[in-house]
């Protein structure tokens, strides 16, 4: 008698014909999902997700999944209404892994989420936004990033740079938007930490500390997309991950571990997260980012936490589903 397999449909964002490569990425991302899915016993069918919800409700419908993995991370190459991509499928009805709208909504804007920390009393650098950009003078360093972008998307070493207008202008006319905020650059250290969702509840993983080596003095320390996409950049061959942690950083790590448990608290984040932080040469951590749904590649920052804790491929799939279906 033939065993009739589980299935899942892995849904993941359109590609254009010139995409960069943080864009790619997710290609990497789907084919490394249905190589651990189908080792798991799963019927794996891969969809892309755009705007005809209609279509993609019967496609989906007529697969009948146990459970949706959902690695969109866009809708029709557009950042800022990812989470229409999580309302349609609350709609549906089908189980899907990683976060939903709530979340993704709230970490999705960077500023909006940057103002519901403050709220709650996570410390994150202040920030600056269009409204306070005419006239803008302050001798305090600054970085640029747009509100509603992962992956180090439009960051570099021109986002960083003086207050004032003039900088501001000549970085808008770089990127030709006016969709950016200003964060107070944090001179200092930079982690990342990965949480999983158990059954009995999170779990905060080992914090990974990027290190920027050989990085000349002038140089901004900063994780750019150079450093995450273009393999054959100085950036991307000197900005490298590591686990080894001195016996002196163990009250910085409690801090770390605390605050990423608080911030899954308040954006009630489900699934699986990564907090990214920038630690100041006085020892006191600043979150910078919350991503919901962090990238599943190989390589990934998720993925190389949970080696480091011996947490197999298998197993943090196996876990993400569960979260899912709960």
């Amino acid at each position: 008698m033939r065993v009739k397999m589980k299935k899942v449909v892995i849904l993941i964002n359109s590609i254009a014909d010139n995409a960069p490569e943080d864009e790619l990425d997710v290609l990497n991302q789907v084919c490394f999902a249905e190589e651990i899915l189908e080792a798991l016993g799963y019927e794996t069918y891969r969809e892309f997700m755009n705007m005809d919800f209609p279509a993609l409700r019967q496609k989906i419908n007529q697969i009948q999944p146990t459970v949706i993995f959902n690695l969109v991370e866009g809708m029709d190459h557009n950042a800022r209404v990812l989470f229409l991509s999580t309302g349609f499928l609350d709609a549906l009805g089908y189980p899907y892994t990683g976060n939903t709208s709530i979340p993704m909504f709230l970490t999705n804007d960077k500023v909006l989420s940057k103002e519901i920390m403050t709220l709650a009393g996570i410390p994150t650098p202040p920030w600056f936004t269009a409204q306070a950009f005419e006239g803008f003078s302050d001798d305090r360093i600054f970085i640029a990033k747009p509100i509603w972008e992962d992956a180090s998307v439009g960051i570099d070493d021109y986002s960083v740079f003086k207050g004032s207008e003039e900088n501001i202008s000549r970085y808008r006319e770089k990127y030709g938007s006016n969709n950016f905020f200003l964060e107070t650059y944090v001179e200092g250290r930079e982690f990342n930490i990965s949480v999983i969702e158990y059954p009995d509840g999170p779990r905060v993983l080992h914090p990974a500390e990027m290190c920027f080596c050989n990085y000349p003095k002038e140089k901004p320390r900063i994780v750019g997309y150079t450093a995450k996409w273009d393999e054959n950049s100085f950036e991307y061959q000197n900005t490298r991950r590591s686990f080894e942690l001195d016996e002196k950083d163990t009250q910085l790590i409690v801090k770390l571990e605390e605050l990423a448990y608080q911030c899954w608290d308040v954006f009630h984040l489900c699934g699986y997260a990564r907090i990214d932080f920038r630690v100041d040469n006085q020892g006191n951590p600043w979150v910078l980012d919350i991503n919901a749904n962090p990238c599943l590649s190989p390589d990934a920052g998720l993925i190389a936490a949970c080696r480091h804790a011996n947490i197999t491929e298998e197993e943090l799939f196996n876990l993400i589903i569960k979260a899912a279906i709960r």
